[in-house]
């Protein structure tokens, strides 16, 4: 790949995939290191940005995407719950372990309340993400980037 996006909205140049395990069906392990040059364009956002190189673990579902200006991206291991305000959430999943026996785990956050109608009656729907996470050490990560 020789663009993908880092899962933040940045565009990077030389991205690439250095490492990828699939854990499950539809649940992937992936080492992803990018390189961002200096942002030389329009400061629309007070914010200026200097080189970075970024060697990043994720989770993802293993399923990429090309967006419109030729940006290619992974799709996050990430999703909405919703339900009605009587029913229960659905338990989150046990650990599991990548080959290297680092922690994987799902984490729910971003809870919200709101109102739909549904066959003409309110009904109050909660909603909440899921996103599973991988802890990788640092000395291992740089060793999967190749930087020593």
């Amino acid at each position: 790949m020789s663009v993908i996006n880092n899962l933040k909205g940045h565009i990077v140049k030389d991205g690439k995939v250095v490492y990828s395990e699939q854990i499950e069906n539809g649940l992937h392990f992936a080492v992803i290191l990018m390189y961002e040059p200096f942002y030389d364009g329009k400061n629309s956002t007070n914010h200026q940005n200097s080189s970075q190189l970024i060697c990043e673990a994720t989770m993802t579902t293993g399923n990429k995407h090309t967006w419109g200006n030729g940006v290619m991206s992974l799709d996050e291991a990430s999703w909405i719950e919703k339900i009605e305000v009587t029913e229960k959430w659905k338990p989150l999943r046990e650990e599991l372990e990548t080959k290297d026996g680092f922690r994987v785990w799902q984490k729910d956050y971003q809870y919200n309340e709101y109102e739909e109608e549904k066959d003409g009656k309110k009904v109050k729907i909660k909603t909440r993400r899921v996103s599973w996470l991988v802890e990788v050490p640092k000395l291992d990560l740089l060793r999967y980037c190749k930087i020593d």
